[in-house]
């Protein structure tokens, strides 16, 4: 291990006195160059009184100083184009301009940076023998986007500098997203020190403060007028390392390979992972983060710069020709980090990676003062109104917007005092504020209007309603005979009604016991109906098993029994009976003449009158069916076509006895079916 020791405060005046006076040197006439031995004494003990007296502390984390700060100053101090140092009173300013620049704008609050303007005060008597008053250079500016050559210099007051900016912002906003931005002192103060900062070679800043105070839009408009693309990594679900390597690889490649421009601005909420600051702790330091490119990305990044290595005398070796890579992205990448200093994370961050704060000229957001709270709501109103109708009031609105602010910002800090908790007030909370009571006025204006309408509407409606009634009125005089008459003509009506209601009433009565005795009527009938229904399916099977039974009867079959010469005595008994049915005589001989003609013997079956069978003749029939030998299933041995004759008499027989019981139901069922039609007639 070898120890270096911290570099003398002898040595550090020789180097930088060296340094400036070779600077001033170059401007002979200006006679300046004697002033750089007193301005960098100055410096010099400025820079240790900053130390002694701005110690770190948990709240103030960042209050770090080291040679990189000193060197900053004499940086900016370079940055002056030597025509516009051409007495000593600007080169003074442009001196106090840097360390405030570099040392007052990282103090977080009023008492530090009172005290630092203090210090600097003695150290303009002290050294360079100038009795300025504090007012005199406080707010003093410096930059080079005023002049049309983009020469470094001092800069007009701020109002000047608003139609200068307004234009930087048209022209930002004409090739990327709008930012609708307010031009106040304090954002002007801002944005002078980011574009400051930009301008520097490898120039690096941190802005510290809580979100909505315009540290990022600030970031891009000071790129855009430094004529710079700003870069920054989109955040996704599924965003870590290794798409965080692959954009800062694109970054590296743009800002060498392709020689461009670039600011990577990058914010505390864009630190998905711990390790991306660790990285960008790395690009500050060295320019590089190890390992980034593998071997075959590394060599074709050297085979793309050699050509530029060689012109500059560092294309012998792969080694040399990355390291020029290296120089080329510290020269033309500036990193832009937007932190907010709410909760630890800030401090542990500024702890565990120094070179955030090391690296990077810090410019500390405190909260906007009623100047800019004031200027914001002024051009939020002003855009709406006329459509608002607030042109009289707008001074009014503006001012109130600032008291409740403040007052809120003022009862955050008695709640702290009093129970150590935070609320923070941030320009978002006071532009949604702006905005609410935007939306508040308009919504309530067009409310007002719409119920005005409703209650013209109803007292037009009123009026007509009036004008209607007087008019009802005086028709109502006119016709008042007319209606008396009408009265009396309805009174003789009413009394005609009445008495014919009288009559109704009577009729409807009566027409109420002839319907409920017709009803009485019809249940009766219905129930015969059923019955004789019921029977009638008793004996529909029975008719229709005689006629299955003639079915099966068969013209041979009947051609066969009649050629018996001496037929069977169960034959002859069933041929009997069918003569008997015939109205033939009772023998064999009838028989076979009756099947003299098989087919129209059967038709003649078929179509018997089951319905007038004679009394006398179902008398004669039951000496047959009694019979014993009269069985369907004992003659079927005999002869088939005897079974089936023996069965269609034996169903006549008892469809008959049937029908003899249902007869009479069905003279009952007319009656009564006469009398309903009678009734209900």
């Amino acid at each position: 291990m070898v120890w270096v020791p911290a570099l003398s405060e002898g040595s550090m005046k020789v180097i930088f006195t060296s340094i400036l006076k070779g600077f001033l040197d170059l401007n002979e006439g200006s006679g300046l160059n004697m002033f750089a031995d007193p301005v960098i004494r100055a410096s010099v003990d400025l820079y240790q009184r900053t130390i002694q007296d701005f110690l770190p502390t948990p709240a103030k984390c960042h209050y770090t100083f080291n040679l990189r700060d000193l060197s900053k100053v004499v940086q900016g101090i370079l940055m002056i184009r030597l025509q516009s140092l051409d007495s000593k009173a600007s080169l003074v300013y442009l001196w106090i301009h840097e360390t405030f620049r570099v040392f007052r704008d990282r103090l977080i609050d009023q008492s530090d940076r009172d005290k630092f303007s203090k210090n600097a005060h003695e150290k303009l008597e002290q050294y360079l023998d100038m009795e300025w008053q504090l007012k005199d250079y406080e707010h003093l500016l410096f930059g080079n986007f005023e002049s049309p050559a983009r020469e470094y210099g001092k800069l007009s007051e701020v109002n000047a500098l608003i139609p200068r900016l307004n234009s930087f912002l048209d022209v930002y906003n004409a090739d990327n997203a709008p930012m609708n931005l307010v031009f106040f002192g304090d954002c002007i103060q801002h944005l002078s020190r980011i574009a400051r900062v930009l301008a520097q070679a490898r120039g690096n800043a941190m802005l510290v403060g809580v979100g909505g105070s315009g540290r990022r839009s600030m970031a891009r408009l000071g790129a855009n007028m430094n004529e710079q693309k700003t870069f920054s990594i989109e955040i996704s679900k599924n965003y870590r390392e290794k798409e965080f390597h692959e954009d800062i690889r694109t970054l590296l490649r743009k800002s060498a390979i392709d020689n461009e421009q670039l600011v990577f601005l990058f914010s505390d909420t864009q630190i998905v992972k711990e390790s991306f600051l660790e990285d960008i702790n790395n690009l500050l330091n060295s320019g590089e983060i190890p390992n980034l490119f593998p071997a075959d990305e590394k060599i074709a990044i050297c085979d793309e710069m050699a050509a530029r290595a060689r012109e500059v005398g560092q294309g012998d070796s792969r080694d040399q020709i990355y390291a020029y890579f290296v120089q080329i992205c510290r020269e033309n990448l500036h990193i832009v980090l937007a932190f907010s200093p709410v909760g630890d994370q800030f401090r542990n961050r500024c702890r565990q990676f120094p070179s955030i704060i090391n690296c990077c000229t810090i410019d500390w957001y405190n909260p906007w003062p009623s100047e800019a709270l004031y200027s914001v709501a002024h051009r939020e109103y002003a855009a709406d109104e006329d459509k608002l109708g607030i042109t009289e009031h707008l001074d009014v609105l503006c001012q109130m917007s600032v008291e409740i602010h403040n007052s809120v910002s003022a009862a955050s800090d008695k709640f702290y005092e009093e129970l150590r908790r935070k609320n923070y007030t941030t320009p978002t909370s006071y532009l949604d504020l702006v905005k609410t009571y935007k939306e508040m006025l308009s919504f309530q204006r067009g409310i007002v209007p719409a119920k005005i309408q409703r209650y013209q509407g109803g007292l037009k409606t009123l009026e007509s309603t009036n004008t209607m009634v007087d008019g009802l009125k005086v028709t109502l005089v006119k016709l008042r005979p007319e209606i008396d008459l009408k009265e009396k003509d309805t009174q003789i009506m009413v009394i005609d009604l009445e008495a014919q209601q009288k009559v109704a009433n009577e009729q409807e009565r009566v027409t109420s016991a002839e319907q409920a005795e017709s009803e009485k009527l019809f249940q009766h009938v219905s129930a015969i109906k059923a019955d004789c229904e019921a029977e009638l399916a008793k004996a529909m099977p029975i008719y229709k098993s005689a006629l299955s039974a003639l079915d099966t009867l068969d013209k041979n079959d009947i051609t066969e029994m009649k050629a018996y010469a001496s037929p069977a005595d169960e034959i002859v008994l069933v041929v009997s009976a069918v003569c008997l049915l015939m109205g033939k005589k009772e023998n064999w001989d009838e028989a076979k003449k009756l099947m003299q003609s098989p087919n129209d013997f059967i038709n003649s079956l078929k179509n018997y009158d089951k319905d007038n069978i004679k009394e006398g003749l179902l008398k004669k029939l039951k000496k047959y069916t009694n019979d014993a030998r009269f069985d369907p299933a004992s003659i079927a041995k005999k002869s088939k076509a005897a079974q089936s004759l023996c069965s269609w008499a034996r169903a006549l027989d008892n469809y008959s006895a049937v029908m003899k019981i249902i007869k009479p139901k069905q003279a009952a069922l007319a009656q009564a079916e006469g009398e309903l039609k009678v009734a209900q007639d």
